[in-house]
């Protein structure tokens, strides 16, 4: 029979969850892609070990629009050993790049599966009329012709 270290089934266990956007297993999995590092080079980036990857694997997602998401995170840092920055800023990265890859859909942006976003549009900017302080004959005709059905 062969035995597992503690490490190797939280890893195991973890890997399992990289596709459940209720745990922080996803959010990891999607900053490793986003960022293009493997699981080690995580660890050593964020100087971890691969005991607390795991844990931080395995703790359920906070909710980055809830109140509690500051005591939701430091409560993961305290059961993790993970420092509470380096949690808020894997969860914050990977929401701004996940909204910024939905703009391309024209009816609404998902962030996270947790909340959605109706798209309102494109913005134009305003222009300042002509610098001579002329308006367009456009304008100036259309105030002419309400001037003058007022006056009648």
């Amino acid at each position: 029979m062969q035995k597992y270290s503690k490490e190797k089934l939280l890893l195991g266990l973890a890997a399992r969850l990289e596709a459940d956007p209720k745990f922080m297993a996803n959010v990891l999995h999607k900053y490793q892609r986003q960022e293009k590092l493997s699981r080690d080079e995580i660890i050593q980036k964020f100087e971890i070990s691969h005991e607390q990857f795991a844990q931080l694997a395995l703790c359920k997602r906070p909710n980055a629009g809830a109140e509690n998401f500051a005591l939701q995170t430091r409560k993961i840092s305290s059961v993790t050993g993970v420092n509470v920055g380096i949690i808020v800023g894997i969860i914050r990265q990977v929401d701004s790049l996940e909204a910024l890859q939905h703009q391309s859909n024209p009816q609404e942006t998902t962030v996270s599966n947790r909340q959605t976003i109706p798209h309102l549009g494109t913005f134009a900017a305003a222009r300042d009329r002509e610098a001579n302080g002329e308006a367009d004959e456009d304008s100036a005709n259309s105030n002419d012709s309400s001037t003058e059905e007022s006056s009648k």
